[in-house]
């Protein structure tokens, strides 16, 4: 009998006491011995079934390495560039974070074991107005603070959010250039900033001028449209007013001629804005009415045709038409603002082509001070003068033109007094008021992205950058880009050539100066602009007419900051232009994506990426927008270190959680969810440790050919051989969710389920070195590489667990050793495929049979079972019964099992014919001619006491299986191996015996060990040591349970140890 007597080698115990596994066994073997525990094989692994917790440093220490070691070792000439688009530095890192960074390391993972070096230089974009109201918030002086004392504040406090960001992001496991990040506000990155400014403004595209812009008056700047967002309840006060028209052309006047009192009706949803209007713009190929009021009314209004059944329910009247014409025929004419302001001045009709009749009036209150398309068409009617009485706070300034308006805030007070006004406002010569209707509007408004709050329109002197030159280019470019998901290309396209030209400026203190000296930039930093007088900023050649400049102190949008950054790292740092890859939130597209593109595009002419990816927002698991006032938000930090009634799931599930979701669209995280996850991933750990606890005494020289295989083996890695293509093509396509869901279905379902149950028996119960077992231990050999390999770039720290645990590796990472093995493709067998298809079919009604017999109140296990197949000729008839009828019952997990060849039904016993089956199931269709059936009982055997099956002849003996495996392992002494020792060394004494007294008896064992590189000498007691052997081998006193060994001097060669055995 075979008994292991010592555990296996643990590297990490102390220096001076390693042990030497021993194995032993009895010559003659009792019945009640051949039963031992220690008879069978039994799986043996430090590998727990639970998830290690894993420290910081542990984490960090893991991702540095593995990015170092790519660094320095995988071939430059095919490095992938992964553009990190910089997140904001304020602020705690929130799940959003997590999903993008992961997001990208999985990517970058995949990459390294594809063999390509990986770039991934980690940025952070500091400037802007947040940061800027971080560093005067606290002071004492607020607002009055200096410029410069502002900027040392914001750099502080950026470096900090820096710092504390970084730390979180390196928690999650995220190998990258953490020691060399990019920050927008360092010297060198604003140097090559404003050398993309300097090259955009050498081709004529940045001017100044005054129009209208986005302005935020909480912010009190102008901001971008990629700084806005657009909630879906934002309601608005909206107002039908009728404006009395003064004048008309000759040929409408005689039309009209009849008409009096006629009013153009206009609907806004900013009253506001209405002490600026200047013109009401028509279509002027649209028809309109003249109607009054069905009340025999003296007062007309003027509208669009379609509108007239909208403005019936708008003024709860009907409404009889007088007279139709077109827009164009209101050339000409003009009208006054019934607003009371101090000058009542006539304005005119324009055309305008934006003007439609799907809402409102069909004609627009135009105020080109406070309207993008309003002030378009008042320039191209050639019109200069604009009115714009609002300052940068959102007050009405003394220009509004009536004292009641001054100072007051254009959105809350300022329209309600509006409102007011034209309430008490009458037509001409009439009762009827020129307010007709005032209701909410509910719809999409912007809001300042920061500040949360809305904003305005304004008209101001800005910087701009001029698109029109480049956006031809620009969409041509982004053809040739590969985007996922495939449809935000169209969404890309119609932001850059839909925008008007960009804002370039904000009026605010931190940020990066325009324009300035860019060689003063690289040696001192923007600090410069302000620290530094005129004179000493101005060329020399220039110095002496100082007094003729001034310096103009308006900063760049932060999204020229970020959107040079293909310049400022990729170029300036020496990598390739474009970018393997640019992946982000889908907010980009009208963000960092557009902007990257759009500063490429004017100073190279070429695009900065070749593939976009966008993911989708984070929501709460039942599908709502996360927000701390609700509750409902998830701390990624939470998720790894555990609290606020969350378990500390490790980084793993984490990073688990985000390769399950199809970022495709939005995505939902939660309590449930993470739990349903990390059950996942203890189903993969589960099966990965099923595959190292059986590999314990294995070694490469075990390792069976495939074509040695059983078929069943073969069969397994068929299934991993098409599911090895299936996963690379889905982190080629950054379908990490396929990957996760593909992954734990073969884990549970063809792993767990089938290939591990039907062959623990043969792995337990057979000799150790039987060829079915072999053949097992070579398969999950195979299986636990593939499983290793696949989940590695998602779930990294698992994969470098189950990588150490794995016997001898090469390399201190999984990520060494490369992807998916190409002989793996041998393994491919369509045709075994399809018949193991079939036998599954079989083996799961004989699980269902089984089953139903047990709900039904029979007692017995399923390992208890007979199973009897009766099958008509066919393919799955000669299948089976070319299984030995030990393999057979090990396929079904079962005592017995037997096929029986059926020709007809005509005399199955009635027992039998009950229990039909049609071979309908689609993988039975070419192997089975007819119906087949499945028989099942409980064994009238006993139990056999080592393989635990019913086929013993006596409860207190084996089976005459288990009696023969057992009576062979006598001349078989058996080699342990180490699953942990980096070298080791297998020997075997063979016919030499070492005499030790235990007990005062003398009894006969074999000894082998296995042992590795170098020990120490440790003499206890000279008593127990034998004399026979001349390496001083011995063991503690007979009262330690253990067997050890220890060697005597300190052996430097694995070889003077192998001869010295042999002398022995």
């Amino acid at each position: 009998m075979l008994r292991v007597s010592a555990a296996l080698i643990k590297p990490r115990l102390a220096p001076r006491c390693h042990p030497i596994t021993l194995c032993r066994y009895n010559r003659a073997p009792s019945a009640k011995g051949m039963a031992d525990k220690s008879s069978l094989n039994l799986p043996k692994t430090e590998l727990t079934m639970y998830t290690k917790k894993m420290t910081t440093e542990e984490i960090v220490a893991q991702s540095s390495y593995v990015y170092q070691w790519q660094s320095e070792n995988l071939p430059s000439s095919s490095t992938f560039v992964m553009h990190d688009g910089p997140p904001y530095a304020n602020g705690n890192v929130h799940i959003g974070h997590a999903m993008n960074k992961i997001l990208k390391d999985i990517t970058n993972r995949y990459q390294v074991l594809r063999g390509r070096r990986v770039s991934y230089i980690p940025g952070w974009d500091c400037h802007g107005l947040p940061i800027e109201l971080k560093a005067i918030q606290n002071q004492e002086t607020g607002r009055n603070m200096k410029p410069e004392d502002i900027r040392k504040k914001a750099r502080e406090f950026a470096e900090g959010e820096v710092e504390k960001q970084k730390n979180s992001f390196k928690n999650f496991g995220v190998m990258g250039d953490w020691n060399n990040p990019y920050l927008t506000m360092d010297p060198k990155y604003e140097a090559m900033q404003l050398d993309v400014f300097k090259k955009m403004f050498s081709r004529g595209m940045i001017y100044r001028g005054k129009k209208p812009v986005w302005w935020s008056p909480s912010s009190r700047t102008a901001l971008a449209e990629a700084e806005l967002e657009y909630p879906d309840d934002h309601v608005s006060t909206s107002v039908y007013v009728a404006f009395p028209i003064t004048k008309m052309t000759g040929e409408l006047s005689e039309k009209l001629k009849e008409v009096k009192n006629v009013h153009a009706v206009i609907w806004t949803t900013t009253p506001w804005t209405l002490p600026a209007n200047q013109a009401i713009s028509v279509n002027p190929t649209l028809q309109y009415t003249v109607v009054r009021r069905g009340g025999n009314s003296d007062v007309h209004y003027l509208i669009a045709d379609d509108r007239l059944d909208h403005m019936m329910k708008v003024m709860d009247d009907e409404l009889i038409t007088v007279a139709s014409l077109y827009g164009d025929e209101l050339r000409g004419c003009e009208y006054v603002n019934p607003t009371p302001l101090t000058e009542k001045k006539a304005h005119p009709f324009l055309m305008g082509g934006h003007v439609t009749a799907t809402s409102g009036t069909g004609l627009v209150h135009t105020a080109p001070g406070h309207g993008m398309d309003d002030f378009v068409v008042w320039r191209e009617n050639g019109f200069r003068d604009i009115r714009c009485p609002v300052d940068n706070t959102g007050r009405y300034t003394p220009d509004v033109g009536n004292e009641e308006l001054i100072g007051l805030e254009v959105q809350r007070a300022g329209n309600e007094k509006i409102i007011d006004m034209l309430r008490q406002v009458k037509s001409d010569g009439s009762d009827s008021g020129v307010l007709l209707k005032v209701e909410p509007c509910h719809h999409k408004y912007p809001y300042d992205w920061r500040t949360k709050k809305p904003v305005i329109v304004r008209t101001t002197h800005q910087w701009f950058a001029s698109l029109k030159e480049i956006q031809a280019d620009a969409f041509s470019i982004i053809r040739d880009v590969t985007m996922v998901p495939s449809v935000s290309k169209a969404k890309l396209e119609s932001m850059v050539t839909g925008r008007d030209d960009w804002c370039i400026s904000r009026q605010r203190v931190w940020g990066v100066p325009i324009p300035t000296f860019y060689h003063l930039v690289r040696t001192h930093g923007t600090d410069c602009w302000w620290n530094m007088s005129v004179r000493e900023l101005l060329p020399p050649k220039y110095r002496d007419q100082a007094d003729q400049w001034k310096k103009g102190f308006d900063t760049m949008d932060v999204w020229f900051d970020s959107g040079s950054s293909w310049h400022a790292v990729l170029t300036e740092r020496g990598l390739s232009v474009p970018a393997d890859l640019y992946l982000e939130g889908n907010d980009q597209h009208r963000g960092w994506f557009q902007s990257s593109l759009l500063t490429a595009v004017s100073v190279v002419g070429k695009t900065p990426y070749k593939t976009v990816v966008t993911h989708g927002f984070t929501l709460d698991e039942k599908g709502r927008k996360m927000s701390k006032s609700e509750g409902n938000t998830v701390d990624p930090m939470t998720v790894i270190s555990g609290g606020k009634n969350m378990p500390a799931y490790g980084v793993d599930v984490l990073r688990l959680w985000v390769g399950s979701c199809d970022f495709s669209k939005d995505v939902e995280v939660g309590p449930n969810i993470l739990e349903k996850v990390a059950e996942s991933l203890r189903k993969i750990r589960i099966s990965s440790r099923f595959c190292v606890a059986n590999l314990y005494d294995f070694h490469v020289d075990h390792m069976v050919p495939i074509d040695r295989l059983r078929p069943l083996d073969r069969y397994i890695l068929h299934r991993a051989a098409s599911l090895s293509k299936a996963i690379t093509g889905f982190y080629d396509n950054y379908q990490y969710y396929r990957v996760y869901r593909e992954l734990t279905d073969f884990c549970v379902v063809d792993l767990s389920t089938f290939y591990f149950h039907v062959n623990k028996d043969p792995l337990y119960v057979e000799a150790f070195d039987s060829h079915a077992r072999r053949c097992i231990q070579t398969t999950l050999h195979h299986i636990n590489e593939f499983i290793t390999k696949a989940i590695a770039p998602i779930a990294c720290h698992l994969a470098e667990e189950v990588y150490q645990f794995s016997g001898k590796v090469q390399g201190k990472s999984v990520f060494q050793n490369g992807w998916f093995k190409p002989e793996m493709n041998e393994w491919t067998d369509d045709h075994l495929a399809r018949e193991w298809a079939a036998i599954r079919v079989v083996i799961d009604v004989v699980n269902m049979k089984i089953e139903t017999l047990r709900t039904e109140g029979s007692t017995f296990s399923k390992s208890d079972a007979d199973v009897s197949i009766y099958l008509p000729p066919g393919q799955l008839c000669d299948i089976l019964s070319s299984f030995e009828p030990t393999q057979l019952s090990d396929l079904f997990v079962v005592s017995r099992a037997a096929v029986h060849l059926i020709h007809s039904t005509k005399g199955l016993p009635p027992t039998v014919e009950a229990q039909k089956h049609a071979a309908e199931a689609a993988s039975l269709k070419d192997f089975v001619s007819g119906d087949f059936y499945v028989v099942t009982s409980c064994s009238s055997d006993h139990k056999c006491i080592r393989c635990r099956k019913r086929v013993a002849r006596s409860e207190v003996e084996p089976c005459d299986r288990c009696v023969s495996i057992m009576t062979s392992l006598k001349t078989a002494p058996r080699v342990l191996y180490g699953s942990n020792c980096s070298e080791t060394l297998f020997l075997r004494s063979n016919e030499r015996r070492l005499i030790l007294q235990k007990g005062g008896n003398l009894t006969s064992f074999r000894y082998i060990a296995i042992v590795t590189a170098q020990f120490t000498v440790d003499y206890r007691d000279d008593r127990h040591r034998p004399s026979n052997c001349s390496l001083a081998l011995f063991r503690p006193p007979p009262s330690a349970s253990m067997q050890q060994l220890y060697v005597r001097e300190r052996v430097t060669a694995l070889n003077d140890i192998a001869a010295r055995l042999t002398q022995s």
